[in-house]
């Protein structure tokens, strides 16, 4: 019987690798545990979990819930009294709009509910502060919401018609040069020293403000009182100056309301009276 080419020798038999060979059946090294650099995670709580896992609210929203609490404050204190429904707002049982209820401060709805905001905090803290305790009616304040709404629209219309090019190029760099220049002669003065005390009254004795010098000594306690009563008295005069400005003839002939708005206006917007 042929064997064919292997001339009858028998074939070895193919050697099968066993997994369980010299690199398989090899011990394991031992390996030393490399510490982790980062810090232990602590475990949230449960209130944690739960902001993590809900969404934030869109700013939009955010700025609608505060729009909607600063009408809510200016409806309060401004309109007490006033029917916040009309007809068509009664059926859908929403109220009406405060353009509906107020006059308009500006061209700007955003604006004026801005401004009325703050209307509504100075009237509410200046003005009902003692006139509710002589009378609940409100005429008193509305003629007062008139007078600054008047103002607020005129002062729109003049700004309106400020050359923005020549305040902005002309008129601020010209007040700020002065600054700069009075500021270095006071402190390039050889002979005087350099403190805060010396630099305050030399510049204002450069530049003279009725409002603020003479410059007190801050141990004068007499001089310091009649440097405020200074400061009150050019606030009025600032804020009856502009109202006979911005106001008609009809509400300046007003002593009252005209008092009582220039007192907002020189203590509660320029003044430092909380």
């Amino acid at each position: 019987m042929s064997t064919g080419n292997n001339g009858g020798r028998p074939r070895p038999p193919q050697a099968v690798a066993s997994k369980s060979g010299p690199i398989a059946s090899s011990a394991k090294q031992p390996t030393l545990a490399v510490p982790s650099s980062k810090p232990p995670s602590t475990p949230r709580s449960p209130s944690q979990t739960l902001q993590a896992g809900k969404p934030s609210a869109p700013s939009s929203q955010i700025d609608a819930a505060n729009d909607k609490a600063t009408a809510a404050l200016i409806r309060r204190v401004l309109c007490p009294q006033s029917s916040n429904y009309g007809p068509d707002q009664r059926e859908r049982g929403t109220p009406r709009p405060l353009e509906e209820l107020l006059p308009p401060l500006t061209s700007s709805n955003e604006v004026d509910l801005q401004l009325y905001a703050l209307i509504a905090i100075i009237i509410k803290e200046f003005v009902y502060a003692w006139y509710s305790t002589i009378t609940p009616d409100h005429t008193f304040s509305d003629e007062i919401i008139q007078i600054i709404a008047h103002c607020t629209r005129a002062l729109e219309q003049r700004l309106r018609q400020v050359d923005v090019d020549a305040l902005v190029l002309d008129e601020i760099p010209a007040l700020v040069e002065a600054h700069i220049v009075a500021f270095r002669t006071a402190y390039q003065n050889p002979h005087m020293n350099r403190s805060a005390s010396y630099l305050h009254t030399a510049y204002h004795t450069l530049n003279p403000h009725p409002a603020l010098f003479p410059v007190p000594d801050a141990s004068d306690t007499t001089a310091i009182a009649e440097q405020q009563k200074r400061e009150t008295a050019y606030r009025q005069l600032l804020a009856q100056g502009v109202l006979a400005v911005l106001l008609p003839t009809e509400d300046l002939e007003n002593v009252y309301l005209r008092t009582l708005v220039g007192d907002i206006l020189a203590d509660m917007i320029l003044g430092e009276r909380p």
